[in-house]
């Protein structure tokens, strides 16, 4: 009985631990690039068997790992060996991942806001004329990111309509970060809501009529203003707090980009990727502190205290290549799905979701959602975030294939742009378009996808 006792503890120990393995994990996985430089910082200061490894300036010996990188002797072996089964969920390390790009390990100046919205912008297959307003809305935005000069006189300086100078706004809004080249606090809001998916309800309500009156109005007074209870306003407030009302600041930290990934043309004609600066801090387990464990006057309490850090020094660096290994299998997968769109463009972006790429890598999609969020990727169209691969798609009538969400918005964003502004197309001319296409949608799906480009209707787009 005692012995089924013990068994059954342990197991739940070890359970404990596995759950507590993955979600380290899964936790690095998801960290952008900067929040992942802040928490090695974190680890480094937390465990003192964690060290940064400085590379040697001379000749390095061929394929020599650095001492105490790996953990490779018997005795940490043997406390590693049960950590092999959260592998399960997440894919395993590739045999000889490399990054043999000479520029990864050279530091860069962190991009201003204004470069990084031009680097994303030049990924984007659009008219010149539309171009030439993007940049000079981007130019006119403040340091907090708004837009500080009115849309007239962007419109004024291009020698184009506010028809056009509204179609460019809404494009580059579209860019990161969300809330970028709002006019005002709760055009800022609604942006950042509208990619989350949240502009409805109770905060939607809220900041249509009651912003201005946070300060100055109650819960209840303002419930009874929005026609809504008490307790839907917390909720709305909690969800306000949660946005950013200066998306621009300090530019070179909250609107910095920097890629995890290069996708690149080969020279067998197709397209591969590889990491970026995945290696450009080295990590690992002080020797030092790991040979005190033969050192027999050591303490059984410091003893354990050893061996507990190396135990969570071990997983910490597991964690750190499997992002890696993680990362690097996606962008490979999508260097070879999306091989026309980098040879073409936008109108070539096929349809992709996060479960096909899940069933590729034999990950849970939940893991592909960690694995792009907030990751970059410096590809031949620009600096892309991996969420722009995955989009929903469109079947055509004629040929069965499908297309992409995004490229049908391109689509209609030419149309748009190319449209007589005396008499602009309606989402039923638009539809008529796009059928001419091969493309099969109907007018409301068009009027859709116009409203999610912040494209006016054709009775607000003509000239008056």
């Amino acid at each position: 009985m005692m012995d089924t006792s013990l068994r059954q503890s342990e197991s739940l120990r070890q359970t404990q631990q596995l759950s507590l393995r993955q979600r380290t994990a899964l936790e690095v996985l998801q960290l952008p690039r900067l929040e992942l430089e802040a928490r090695i910082d974190e680890e480094l200061a937390a465990n003192p068997l964690l060290e940064e490894l400085v590379p040697e300036t001379s000749e390095l010996p061929a394929e020599k790992e650095p001492a105490g990188e790996t953990g490779d002797d018997d005795d940490f072996e043997e406390k590693m060996a049960d950590s092999d089964e959260w592998h399960n969920d997440l894919p395993l390390p590739d045999e000889g991942d490399n990054d043999t790009d000479f520029w990864s390990g050279v530091a860069a100046a962190p991009p201003s806001l204004s470069e990084q919205l031009q680097r994303e912008l030049s990924g984007a297959n659009i008219p010149e004329k539309k171009r030439g307003l993007c940049e000079k809305i981007i130019d006119a935005l403040d340091e907090k990111g708004y837009l500080a000069t009115p849309l007239a006189d962007v419109a004024m300086s291009c020698d184009a309509d506010l028809a056009e100078a509204e179609t460019a706004l809404r494009f580059v809004q579209s860019l990161d970060p969300a809330g970028i080249a709002a006019r005002d606090l709760g055009e800022c809001f609604r942006l950042q809501l509208e990619r989350r998916g949240q502009w409805s309800g109770a905060v939607k309500k809220l900041i249509e009529n009651g912003l201005d009156d946070l300060e100055r109005l109650s819960l209840p007074a303002l419930g009874a203003k929005c026609g809504e209870t008490v307790a839907s306003m917390q909720a709305a407030l909690g969800m306000l707090r949660q946005l950013d009302p200066a998306p621009g600041r300090t530019g070179s930290d909250a609107a910095a980009v920097f890629p995890d990934l290069r996708i690149f043309a080969t020279e067998t004609g197709g397209f591969d990727a590889q990491l970026l600066r995945e290696r450009e801090r080295k990590i690992g387990i002080s020797e030092r502190y790991r040979k005190l464990l033969d050192d027999p006057t050591l303490s059984a309490d410091d003893r354990n205290f050893i061996r507990e850090k190396v135990r969570a020094a071990g997983e910490w660096l597991k964690a750190l290549e499997m992002r890696g290994s993680t990362l690097l299998r996606l962008g490979r997968w999508i260097a070879q799905k999306q091989e026309e769109f980098f040879r073409r463009g936008i109108e070539k972006l096929l349809p992709l979701t996060m479960k096909q790429a899940g069933e590729a890598l034999e990950v849970h999609e939940t893991t592909i959602s960690r694995a792009v969020s907030g990751k970059y990727a410096a590809t031949p169209r620009g600096v892309l975030p991996l969420r722009f691969f995955f989009s929903g798609g469109y079947q055509e009538n004629e040929t069965g294939a499908t297309v992409s969400v995004r490229a049908i918005e391109e689509k209609i964003r030419k149309l748009v742009a190319e449209e007589d502004p005396a008499h602009p197309l309606s989402d039923d001319a638009l539809a008529n378009a796009l059928q001419k296409e091969g493309i099969a949608i109907a007018r409301r799906t068009v009027a859709k996808y116009r409203k999610a480009l912040h494209i006016p209707p054709s009775s607000l787009r003509i000239l008056r």
